[in-house]
């Protein structure tokens, strides 16, 4: 029998739903319907539906591993919130008037970039300037009267010194007199005792040459050979040098005396004794005027200082590097201001400061100087870099909600182009580290079951 020219060609595709077998049952071929020309032997060929199975397989197991794969990819562990920017502490000065002075000169304008140390504005205060030109009137009538009483002082020490040098001159001449008078040597005596005892030494020695002839005219007058008023007039010149001779002795002593009373007067001299008295008192009398002044002087100089200080104080400058910030600061100048009155302030926009809400769940995974990713709800597109600066040790607290536990963690954004502004908010997203995926899944899973059921 002959095939058919038709059982040749072939045929279209079509689906073949495989039909299931039942298990333990081998499936029967059914007995072909088509004639064939002669009998071979039965082979068995793949059909469609067992290639699309194999196929189905295939992607299956692709998948698998390609999601095994992913689930090791490592990813970024984030952990973040809402913030509202705020000033870092200490990068702010307000600059206010330390007391009631007038506005001399503003050195700066609003919105002016300024380094630390640059003065700012010069008060003036007339308050301040009259009591500082009172107190250097004070102090300079305090220095004349000091110079004064030192003057005073120098005169009174020098007249001091004269008077104790007089006296000591004094009772140095009147110890030489007693020593001579005591003494009593020729060369050594004043001209005036010298004399005196020299004139007594000429009678003492006339006395015996008297003496001598009177004894030479007894013995002649004895003999006859003279008459008897030769004896008595030799007698009578013998009694009248020794008249002449005690004389002299009391003239000696009186002299003798009056030179004893003249040193006893040097040596205890009134005068003197008067002069050194009244020139010590006064001089005492001046030390403590100057002791008082000196004091005065002392308190006024403390006191200049203090308004000099103040005076100082009225020329600010910034504390920090920074922009300037003030309203109509031109039409400040000239004017009158009170105290403690706030003129314009100094900021640093460079840095500022955030606080993050890190719930409970993510604490472990927050470390100090860790960085920090945030976006400003001004300007969603820009990422501005931060990091933490300290994380709180005080207790875990509440959001306001009272529905989480929260740590409200510290962070610092740098600012260079000062693009943002405290008080304005953003998302902060803090880096942890570098996990695969199926472990952060796994982490995010976590937080989802409540802790009773771990």
């Amino acid at each position: 029998m002959t095939a058919s020219p038709d059982s040749n060609m072939q045929k279209p595709l079509r689906v073949v739903i495989p039909q299931a077998r039942t298990p333990g049952k081998p499936s029967q071929p059914k007995p072909s319907t088509q004639p064939s020309a002669k009998t071979e032997p039965l082979t068995q060929e793949p059909t469609d539906a067992d290639s699309q199975t194999n196929h189905g397989w295939l992607r299956w197991i692709l998948i698998g591993t390609g999601l095994t794969m992913a689930a090791f990819i490592p990813t970024p562990y984030w952990v973040g919130g809402e913030v509202t920017l705020e000033w870092t502490e200490g990068q702010r000065q307000a600059i206010y008037t330390p007391r009631r002075a007038i506005v001399k000169d503003i050195h700066v304008e609003a919105g002016q970039m300024v380094p630390a140390g640059a003065p700012l504005i010069t008060l003036q205060s007339l308050e301040l300037d009259s009591e500082i030109a009172d107190t250097e009137e004070k102090l300079a009538q305090a220095y004349a009267a000091l110079e004064r009483l030192q003057a005073q002082q120098v005169e009174l020490d020098t007249r001091v010194n004269e008077a104790q040098l007089a006296a000591q001159a004094a009772h140095i001449q009147a110890n030489r007199l007693r020593d001579r008078v005591s003494q009593m040597e020729t060369d050594a005596l004043p001209p005036e005792i010298a004399t005196l005892v020299a004139r007594a030494n000429r009678l003492e020695a006339r006395l015996t040459e008297v003496q001598q002839d009177i004894d030479s005219n007894q013995q002649l007058f004895d003999a006859g050979a003279v008459s008897e008023k030769v004896v008595r007039d030799a007698k009578s010149l013998y009694q009248n040098v020794q008249s002449d001779l005690t004389v002299t002795h009391e003239e000696i002593a009186l002299a003798k005396r009056q030179l004893e009373d003249s040193a006893t007067d040097l040596t205890e001299n009134a005068l003197y004794k008067q002069e050194i008295q009244v020139s010590t008192q006064r001089l005492l009398d001046v030390n403590a005027g100057m002791q008082a002044y000196q004091q005065a002087i002392q308190t006024l100089e403390n006191r200049l200082d203090q308004l000099s200080n103040q005076q100082g104080e009225l020329v600010i400058n910034a504390n920090l590097a920074g922009r300037v910030l003030g309203e109509d600061l031109d039409l400040i100048a000239g004017q009158e201001v009170d105290a403690n009155q706030v003129i314009l302030r100094v900021v640093n926009l460079k840095q500022l400061t955030a606080e993050v809400d890190v719930k409970e769940d993510d604490l472990s995974y927050v470390n100090v100087g860790a960085p920090v990713k945030f976006r400003s709800q001004q300007s969603k597109l820009d990422v501005h870099d931060a990091q933490i600066e300290k994380i709180p040790s005080y207790d875990v607290e509440s959001d306001e909600t009272n529905q989480k536990r929260i740590v409200k963690v510290e962070i610092s954004i740098e600012n260079e182009e000062e693009l943002l502004r405290p008080g304005s908010s953003g998302y902060a997203k803090i880096f942890s580290e570098w996990i695969p995926l199926y472990e952060r899944l796994g982490r995010e899973i976590s937080k989802l079951v409540p802790i009773r059921f771990l």
